[in-house]
C-alpha cells in the first residue's frame, strides 16, 4: 500500500520523456523484488484449496450441507473484491432512496448528473468520489489492458455505469454459514479431526484473502505504469513520432522507452495493428503444453457432447430457469439482460451490472476462487463456473435450467 501510494503522489504533468522512463524503471525495480510473496501465496492457495476440497468430500458434510465448501470460502472478510461490491450496493442504495437523485440518474446524461450532484447534493457527490478514489481502477473493461480507460481517469464512465446499475437486483445474501458450529455439531466426538478441519479452513480463508487482495494491488501497480505510458503517448504524439493517440500501446516497453532516440516506427505500429485485428478473430485456447521447447494447444475431449446434463462447478446456490443471453465481449454488456441466464467464456470483475440483473451466471472458465464466483456469492446470484464447452451447447434464447449448488445445467428447449 505504501509503495503504491508513494508512486501515486508523483505528479507526471510537467515531466519530460526521460523522467517518465526513469520512474517506470524505478517502479519495475521496486515491485519486481516483491513478486515472490504473491507467487508463494498463490501456490499455497492451490495446495490448501485441494486439501480442503478433499477433506470436505471425505467427511460426508456435503450430503447435509451441499454448499459447505462454497460457504466456507464466502466466510472470508476484508477481501477487496467483496468490499468493492458491498460498498457499491450501499452507494446504489443511497441514490435510490432519494427520489430527486434517483430521477437524475434515470433521466439525465452523466455530465449533467455530475454537475448537479456537485452543486446540490454534496453528500452523494462525496460518496461517489470516495468510491472512485478507492476502487476506480476497476472498470467494465479489462483492468490489465494498457488501452483501458478506468473510472479514475474518467469519472463520467462510472456515472454511466451507475445509470446502468441503478435498477439492478442486489440480493441481500442471507446469514453466512457458521462453519465452526457445523464442525462442533457434526464432529463432536472427533476432537482431533475437528481441530485439523478448523485449522485447514482458517489457513485456506487467510490464503484466499491474500490472493484476492494481491490481485487488486497488481491491478493498481499496472495502473501506475498505464498513467506513465499515457503521458509518454501524449509527448510522442506532440513530437509527431506516432500517428494517433494510443499508438504507443502497440510497442513493447523497451521499444517505447527508446522511441525518443530511435527512428520513426509508424510502419511497425501499423503492422501490429493489423496483426491484432487478425488475432481478435481467433478462438482463444485456454491451456497450452510445452513440447520440445514449443507451446502446443491442449484440446480436451468433449465429454459432454451427447450428455443431457452439462456439468460445471456450482459456486452460489440457487435454482434458476430462464432464457439465455450469450456474452462474448464488452459490447454485449450494454444490452438488456434483466431476467436472463448469462452464458460466457469468462466475465470481467467490473461487470457488476450483469451480475446485478441476471437470473443466473454460467461461465466456461473459472473455479471457486475466480472473481465471477466471489462476486456472485456476494450478490446472491445463482452461478456456475468451469462449465466446459457450454458455449458450444447452448444458443441465444435457449431456455436453460441451472442449479448453482450442484453445478448442473440442462437445456429445456432449444
Amino acid at each position: 500500500d505504501d509503495l503504491i501510494e508513494h508512486f501515486r503522489k508523483i505528479e507526471l504533468v510537467s515531466m519530460g520523456f526521460d523522467e517518465l522512463v526513469a520512474i517506470e524503471c524505478d517502479i519495475e525495480k521496486q515491485f519486481s523484488r516483491l513478486w515472490l510473496t504473491p507467487a508463494l501465496n498463490g501456490f499455497f492457495v492451490l495446495v490448501l484449496f485441494r486439501l480442503l476440497e478433499k477433506k470436505i468430500s471425505r467427511s460426508g458434510l456435503k450430503e447435509k450441507y451441499p454448499n459447505f465448501f462454497n460457504d466456507v470460502l464466502y466466510a472470508q472478510d476484508e477481501v477487496i473484491s467483496v468490499k468493492l461490491v458491498s460498498e457499491f450496493r450501499q452507494l446504489v442504495g443511497q441514490i435510490t432512496k432519494t427520489p430527486e437523485i434517483y430521477g437524475l440518474f434515470k433521466e439525465r446524461d452523466p455530465e449533467s448528473i455530475a454537475a448537479e450532484l456537485k452543486l446540490n447534493y454534496p453528500k452523494i457527490h462525496q460518496l461517489l468520489a470516495g468510491y472512485i478514489e478507492k476502487y476506480g481502477i476497476r472498470t467494465s473493461e479489462g483492468e490489465l489492458k494498457m488501452e483501458t480507460v478506468n473510472y479514475k481517469e474518467d469519472p463520467l464512465l462510472f456515472i454511466e455505469f451507475l445509470k446502468t446499475n441503478i435498477d439492478g437486483q442486489f440480493n441481500e445474501v442471507s446469514g453466512k454459514l457458521d462453519w465452526k458450529e457445523v464442525l462442533r455439531t457434526e464432529l463432536r466426538n472427533k476432537p482431533f479431526g475437528r481441530w485439523y478441519f478448523s485449522l485447514l479452513i482458517r489457513k485456506t480463508i487467510t490464503a484466499v484473502k491474500g490472493r484476492e487482495n494481491y490481485r487488486f494491488y497488481r491491478a493498481e501497480t499496472y495502473d501506475l505504469v498505464r498513467r506513465i505510458v499515457r503521458k509518454m503517448d501524449f509527448l510522442l504524439l506532440q513530437e509527431g513520432k506516432i500517428s494517433q493517440q494510443g499508438d504507443s500501446s502497440y510497442l513493447s516497453m523497451e521499444e517505447l522507452c527508446n522511441l525518443a532516440y530511435s527512428q520513426d516506427c509508424r510502419a511497425l505500429i501499423e503492422k501490429r495493428k493489423l496483426a491484432y485485428k487478425n488475432y481478435a478473430k481467433m478462438t482463444p485456447v485456454i491451456r497450452y503444453n510445452r513440447v520440445n521447447g514449443h507451446f502446443q494447444p491442449v484440446i480436451s475431449p468433449d465429454d459432454f457432447a451427447t450428455s443431457e446434463i452439462i456439468k460445471g462447478t456450482g459456486c452460489c446456490s440457487g435454482i434458476s430457469k430462464a432464457k439465455v443471453k450469450i456474452i462474448n465481449s464488452k459490447e454485449d454488456i450494454d444490452q438488456d439482460v434483466a431476467g436472463y441466464i448469462l452464458v460466457g467464456g469468462n466475465f470481467e470483475p467490473g461487470w457488476i451490472n450483469l451480475f446485478s440483473q441476471a437470473a443466473g451466471i454460467i461461465s466456461e472458465r473459472g473455479n471457486l476462487l475466480s472473481h465471477t464466483a466471489i462476486l456472485c456469492r456476494e450478490l446472491g446470484v445463482p452461478s456456475i463456473v468451469g462449465a466446459r464447452r457450454v458455449l458450444s451447447r447452448v444458443k441465444e434464447n435457449d431456455e436453460v435450467y441451472m442449479d448453482g449448488a450442484t453445478g448442473e445445467i440442462r437445456i429445456i428447449n432449444e
